[in-house]
């Protein structure tokens, strides 16, 4: 099984984690809510469910934690 991943807590609570392609926007139809990348990772964080990625059970864990260490916070729904 797997997750999506939402941020629980701060100014992005609400946002959803998905990949960042080499900082290319993956959801661009609204300019004006950007995905904001979050630095030191390959992820950022979406206004809209469609960016957010589905993460297997052994990456969410992976994910979640370095999230963290980057101060932020997320919880999983669905399986994990």
């Amino acid at each position: 099984m797997g997750c999506i991943l939402v941020v629980c807590s701060g100014e992005f609570k609400g946002r959803f984690v998905g990949h960042n392609f080499s900082g290319l926007r993956r959801v661009p139809e609204d300019p004006r809510i950007p995905e904001i990348p979050v630095p030191g990772t390959a992820y950022s964080l979406f206004s809209q469910k469609q960016g957010a990625s589905f993460f297997p059970e052994s990456v969410a864990t992976e994910v979640i934690a370095r999230l963290q260490t980057m101060g932020v916070q997320t919880e999983a729904f669905g399986s994990l």
